[in-house]
This record gives C-alpha cells, sequence and structure tokens, in this order.
C-alpha cells in the first residue's frame, strides 16, 4: 500500500499483458456479490491514507460515531483493485460500472462508514450508469433520544447527498430503525425528482426496543413517479401507502407479531392490493413460524392479475382461510412452506377443487389450472396424494420437501405409475426435491417408468438439504 502507484518492471507481472478491457471485466466479475462478501480487511486509517478523490485530495476517515468494531474494516473490493497499481488502477477508474454498487452501512458489520464525499467518489466514477443503493443503518447505543440525535445526523446528510440521483436509481435498499425509516420516507415522498429508473424497492424497518409503528401513512415516495418500479420488499412495515405505486408487480411482506397487529392490519393489506392493479406475484412471511395472525379475511379479496401466490411460515389453517376467500383466475403458481407437517392442510387443497371464489360470483377449480406447486413439510396419507394428483391436470412443474420421502406419504409413489396403476400428473415436465437424504435410485426407477410410458420428465433436480 504504501507504492500503491507505482509499477514494477513489466517482466514481474504478466498480468500487466492483458488488454485493458480484459482486465476491466475481471474485475468486473471480483466486485460481484460473491467478491464484495468476501472483501479485503484493512484499517480504515489505511484506507484514508490511500485513496485518492479523483480530485487528488484523500478522503478523510469520520472523526466520531464509528465504533470501536470498526477498527479494522472490509474494503469493498473494487476499492482495493484500485489501490494495486497504477496500471489497474487507471483500469479500475475507466469502468464506471465498478463504481455503481453503493453500500452505506452503519452497524456491527466492519464495513467503511460512508461520508457525503466518498459517496460523491463514487456518483462521479459511475457516470451516468444506474445506481443500486444499499443503506443498512443502526442507533448504537441503548436507542435513547441522545443516540437518536448522535446517529441520524450522518444518516441525513447520505441521504440528502443522493437526492439529486434519484433518477439515476435502479435499486434502493433501506434497513433501518423505525424512527430513520419514518424520516427517510417523508423526505423520499417529498424528492422532487422522479425516481423514472427505479426498479426495486426493499424497505427494511427494525422495531426500536420491540415498539411498532405503522409507519408514515399518506406518502407517496418520489411524487409516484416510479414508471418502472416492479419489485417491492416490506418487511415489519405497512403496506397502506401504496396507492401511487401502481407499477408494482411483486409485492414481498415479511412481518412479526406486534407489526401485523398495529400496522399489517387486514383493512390496510386489502386496500394496498386493490391500489395494485398490476400485483402479479404476492409473498407473504411471517417470521415467528407458524404464527396464526389474529385477523382473517372474512371477504373475497379479488385479484385478477395474480400468477404466484407464495406463503412461508404461516400456520396452515390461515394459509387456508386466505385461499377458501381469493378470487385470482390467473393464479397458475402456488408455493407452500410451512414450519410443521399438516395433514388437514393436504385435504383441504383437494376440496379447493370447487371452493374458491371467482370473479363476479361464482365457484372455480383452483388446483386445474395450476402449472407450479411447491410443498414442503406437508405430510399426508397416500390416499390424499392420489386425490390432489388427479385434479392437478395441468401441472408442469412439482417441488417437494423431506416430507416427500416419509413412508406412505404417497407424495412420491403416486408418480410412479406401476405404484399408482394409473397415471397421474401427465403434464408434469419438471420434479424437484430437496432433502438431506434423497433416495436416488428410487427416483431414476420412477423417472424411468414415465418416460417408458410415453411422459417423460424433461428436468429432474434432486437438491441435498
Amino acid at each position: 500500500m504504501a507504492n500503491n502507484c507505482l509499477s514494477p518492471p513489466q517482466d514481474l507481472c504478466p498480468v500487466h499483458d492483458l488488454p485493458s478491457e480484459l482486465l476491466s471485466r475481471i474485475f468486473e466479475l471480483h466486485t460481484g456479490s460473491e467478491g464484495r462478501r468476501d472483501g479485503d480487511s484493512l484499517a480504515y486509517e489505511e484506507l484514508a491514507e490511500g485513496c485518492e478523490g479523483d480530485e487528488g485530495k484523500p478522503h478523510e476517515a469520520p472523526s466520531q460515531g464509528v465504533p470501536d468494531t470498526l477498527a479494522t474494516l472490509v474494503i469493498p473490493p473494487e476499492v482495493t483493485i484500485s489501490h494495486v497499481c497504477k496500471y489497474w488502477r487507471d483500469a479500475a477508474l475507466a469502468n464506471p460500472s465498478l463504481w455503481t454498487r453503493i453500500i452505506a452501512r452503519h452497524d456491527d458489520v466492519a464495513s467503511p462508514p460512508f461520508t457525503p464525499v466518498f459517496l460523491q467518489t463514487y456518483v462521479q466514477r459511475s457516470g451516468a450508469l444506474l445506481l443500486d443503493i444499499d443503506f443498512q443503518w443502526q442507533i448504537w447505543g441503548d436507542e435513547s433520544p441522545e443516540d437518536y440525535e448522535t446517529d441520524i445526523f450522518p444518516f441525513l446528510a447520505l441521504l440528502h447527498a443522493l437526492l439529486p440521483c434519484v433518477p439515476r436509481w435502479r435499486t434502493f435498499n433501506l434497513d433501518a430503525p423505525s424512527r430513520l425509516m419514518d424520516r427517510a420516507l417523508y423526505i423520499l415522498s417529498g424528492a422532487s425528482l422522479p425516481a423514472a429508473q427505479l426498479e426495486s424497492l426493499q424497505l427494511k424497518q427494525r422495531p426500536a426496543n420491540g415498539a411498532v409503528t405503522a409507519g408514515p401513512m399518506g406518502v407517496t415516495l418520489f411524487g409516484g413517479a416510479t414508471p418502472l418500479l416492479h419489485h417491492l420488499l416490506l418487511v415489519d412495515m405497512s403496506a397502506g401507502w401504496l396507492a401511487g405505486h401502481q407499477s408494482i408487480r411483486t409485492l414481498d411482506l415479511e412481518f412479526n407479531e406486534e407489526c401485523q397487529l398495529s400496522g399489517l392490519a387486514w383493512g390496510l393489506l386489502l386496500r394496498a392490493f386493490r391500489a395494485l392493479p398490476c400485483l402479479d406475484t404476492l409473498k407473504l412471511t411471517p417470521r415467528s413460524p407458524g404464527y396464526v395472525w389474529m385477523w382473517a379475511p372474512t371477504e373475497v379479496l379479488e385479484m385478477p392479475y395474480l400468477t404466484k401466490l407464495v406463503l412461508r411460515a404461516h400456520a396452515c389453517s390461515w394459509a387456508g382461510n386466505l385461499l377458501t376467500r381469493l378470487a385470482a383466475p390467473s393464479l397458475i403458481s402456488l408455493e407452500f412452506e410451512f414450519p410443521f407437517p399438516d395433514q388437514f392442510f393436504v385435504s383441504l387443497l383437494c376440496r379447493m377443487a370447487i371452493s374458491v371464489p371467482s370473479l363476479g360470483g361464482g365457484r372455480r377449480d383452483l388446483l386445474a389450472d395450476l402449472k407450479v406447486l411447491v410443498l414442503t413439510s406437508l405430510e399426508c396419507e397416500s390416499p390424499y396424494a392420489a386425490l390432489l394428483y388427479k385434479q392437478l391436470i395441468a401441472l408442469e412443474t412439482l417441488e417437494l420437501g423431506p416430507s416427500a420421502l416419509v413412508e406412505g406419504s404417497g407424495y412420491v409413489d403416486y408418480l410412479s405409475p406401476s405404484y399408482a396403476k394409473t397415471l397421474y400428473l401427465p403434464t408434469l415436465k419438471t420434479l424437484r426435491i430437496r432433502a438431506s437424504d434423497v433416495p436416488r435410485a428410487r427416483i431414476r426407477k420412477l423417472a424411468a417408468e414415465r418416460r417408458n410410458v410415453g411422459v417423460p420428465l424433461r428436468v429432474l433436480i434432486l437438491a441435498t438439504e
């Protein structure tokens, strides 16, 4: 690092024989998610001494507010490679794509604390390319008012420094305590520039001292000017402010018990779903496995364009209740990941062939139109498995968990024509089984039997957990 801008003799560095374009491509691969996760350890003081801005001025490390756990930091790989030698530095600075991911952290993970100057260097070096921004902020200490005031100023300074770049945002991930999240949303709702290129927004609220707020209501982020926003992830946050973002196609909600009681009431969710006419994917995940929500849908929920529904870690009874109220004629993909086996749910699925509401009244067949079904941790006796498969007349992809291999469950057995004495799932093309110990000989025999009767599996995936 002391001679980071000096090149050794050419014959000692064969890598210098690589064309700069090829070297730059190698840098791009290294600075991806894997390279960034590994990183390189370096004291921040060394970074400040060796990392000069594009105008020749060194970045200054923050003089205060940095906890002791950040004495040794994990430096982003693009910074590391730009300080190896002059040849590498020139190649790194000439490639704006290396500088498009901005990770601003203020937590217990060893990562350099971003300052507005540091941030502006990234913005400048990224040229006119779109930006991927990741904010992870934590209030140190016991989250007292004093801690809050100490930590909010650098947070707001960085957020305001990013506002002029809003038209270049491609993804924005904000992980922050409730009070900081509220401030951030109000700032973003007042942004005068449209987020015209924003594709993905992730907002992860961490309740302070266990207290959960419903979040700001009546706000519309970026004035609603998010024409390309198609993915939204909300963690422990209210979903009642989504009316201004009608382009969202994927809504991913994660929540704890306190949050669902205070900010994710069914009425708010109902209004949110109705405000998203393009919604085609819905994921609901409580972060307490098997938790039974205190509310339950009592009226039909019409979602005409929903094609994929994912329910993770719910109590089976609640999931079944939701499905009996869901009018989604376009639904072709169902994913269930339950924490505990439940025979009742499979029997309920079988009965849903005639008990699911349709748009405008009446009933429809839920199972007959499904093309993708994911079932994990669901045990059932053989008759239920056969009845379920009998109604999945259009299924193309089936994913099963370890419970499918339990003796007598029937999930795998009834896929075998010789065992079932008939042919179930004639349209099945992809079978995926996730288990710690997959009986490969048994599955190969099953695949051979289906091939011999003219319904071969195109894709067979045996994944070891």
